[in-house]
């Protein structure tokens, strides 16, 4: 599923191997830690495989009233080329999370 809309975070379908270096940096940090504080959503009998091989987990999560799942880090390590502006600024707008500073 590729969907973008304010129901979902980082919700995409990579159409590019992935880059040969990672993109580290805080914003994946910080989806690292939100997927670690997840509400585990429901299940589904299969899971995804991004173009580059790496398989999700076969439930949805829950993130400050957004639904993802846990390729949400992988895309934003290996994929940041085709992470559409509209989701890394969704990222950003999530404040509230055990760990961050204020």
């Amino acid at each position: 599923m590729h969907n973008t809309s304010n129901k979902y975070l980082l919700q995409i379908e990579p159409k590019s191997k992935r880059s040969a270096l990672p993109t580290s940096d805080a914003l994946s940090m910080k989806m690292e830690l939100l997927l670690s504080q997840a509400s585990k959503g429901r299940g589904y009998k299969g899971t995804h495989k991004c173009i580059c091989g790496k398989r999700s987990e076969n439930y949805d999560l829950s993130i400050e009233g957004y639904i993802t799942n846990s390729l949400a880090v992988h895309y934003l390590l290996w994929h940041r080329d085709e992470v559409p502006r509209s989701e890394i600024i969704k990222l950003r707008l999530i404040k509230q999370y055990k760990g961050e500073k204020k």
